[in-house]
């Protein structure tokens, strides 16, 4: 994403540069203080008289054109993947979720050839995120429905117009307290069924693997994190700097526990031998991030070696710590070690997907081989 900053101006001090223009019903004409003044005609200004703008960096290299989020660049080379195939495009449809990202498409995005030689890929053009459509606010079908969308229309035709939908009853502007933030709401947001306003491939393709990649990436922002972002933006406003602090706040934390459910949110494995003994390390993200109890959570694991020697069957413990007598492999014969794991939680509906955990052990030692998660 290029890099954006807020800053501001002087509106009197603006010129006019060589070869700048305008479309004017389709066609291109130099640009003139008249249209300058008209663009700025109803902008607000601070104390100062100065109005507020967003600056956007140039990023290196040369534009080459847009990518898009099926199919891959003809004149890239290292473009060896469709894009609806690839896990961090399809796992974006979670991130644009959290922000509500509504207008992530083919034409937002940039493909810039770089000084070293390859072709890099951006999104760009966030103007529609958070409450902001735009110069306007976003209309709460926005993140809730495709802007045409067969699967309402359809439902519609059935009932001959008797169904009506959510969307169609909220009023924005009764939802909005602060302008500067728009239509931002936690309470109406739900992760597992929210659409950009285009359909795209590639989010059409996310898999509970691509979104458990980016409900990881949402929930590694610290609330510290998104207090520091937010302040960024210079709101005016203090009360709706907090309330936006807050709806990220709580968008994130329904992201985690919708998605952690569906899949086994355990990760960053560690295995290690110590003498006669293996032992298992990992991480639940979903009590890491205070989203589930951990006194309420349980797993249940198997262990055995790909040769069939069984270590442990169905075993039960609170710990994110397994440790097993297991002796060495003889020198000359290294050895897959199989851990199968299912995370389970007292009073809380979640899926029971295994992860199998794959340990390595030879000559160079013992380390993670592999892992593979149900879903």
């Amino acid at each position: 994403m290029p890099e954006s900053t807020i800053t501001y101006f002087n509106p009197e001090k603006v010129t006019i540069g060589e070869n700048v223009v305008v479309n004017d019903d389709g066609r291109e004409r130099p640009m003139t203080m008249k249209d300058y003044e008209s663009i700025i005609a109803d902008k607000p200004r601070d104390s100062e008289g100065r109005i507020r703008a967003l600056a956007s960096k140039f990023v290196d290299g040369v534009p080459v054109g847009q990518w898009a989020f099926e199919g891959t660049r003809p004149d890239d080379p290292n473009d060896r993947v469709d894009h609806e195939h690839r896990r961090e495009i399809r796992g974006m449809r979670v991130l644009s979720s959290w922000l509500n990202d509504t207008d992530r498409r083919d034409a937002n995005t940039m493909a810039v050839y770089t000084d070293e030689g390859y072709i890099k890929h951006y999104v760009q053009d966030f103007g529609n995120t958070l409450g902001a459509n735009g110069p306007g606010i976003h209309e709460p079908i926005y993140g809730q429905a495709y802007l045409i969308d067969p699967r309402y229309m359809a439902l519609n035709a059935i009932t001959f117009g008797i169904l009506v939908n959510p969307w169609e009853t909220i009023n924005a502007e009764e939802y909005i307290p602060y302008p500067s933030v728009g239509y931002f709401r936690s309470d109406v947001f739900k992760p597992g069924r929210w659409v950009s306003a285009h359909p795209l491939p590639a989010y059409e393709n996310m898999t509970l693997r691509d979104a458990f990649w980016g409900a990881k990436q949402v929930m590694s922002f610290t609330d510290e994190n998104i207090r520091a972002i937010v302040e960024t933006g210079d709101l005016s406003s203090q009360k709706a700097e907090e309330y936006l602090i807050k709806t990220l706040i709580e968008r994130r934390d329904k992201i985690g526990k919708y998605w952690f459910r569906k899949i086994n949110p355990i990760d960053k494995f560690k295995v290690e031998r110590n003498e006669d003994k293996i032992i298992l390390e990992f991480t639940d993200l979903g009590t890491e991030k205070g989203l589930f109890e951990k006194k309420s959570t349980k797993y249940r694991y198997s262990l055995k070696s790909k040769g069939g020697q069984v270590f442990a069957e169905n075993e039960e413990t609170g710990s994110t710590r397994f440790t097993h007598t297991v002796s060495a492999p003889a020198a000359d014969e290294p050895r897959v070690l199989i851990y199968e794991i299912v995370t389970f939680r007292d009073g809380v509906e979640t899926e029971e997907r295994k992860v199998t955990v794959y340990a390595v052990e030879d000559q160079n030692g013992l380390r993670i081989g592999g892992i593979q998660r149900q879903g």
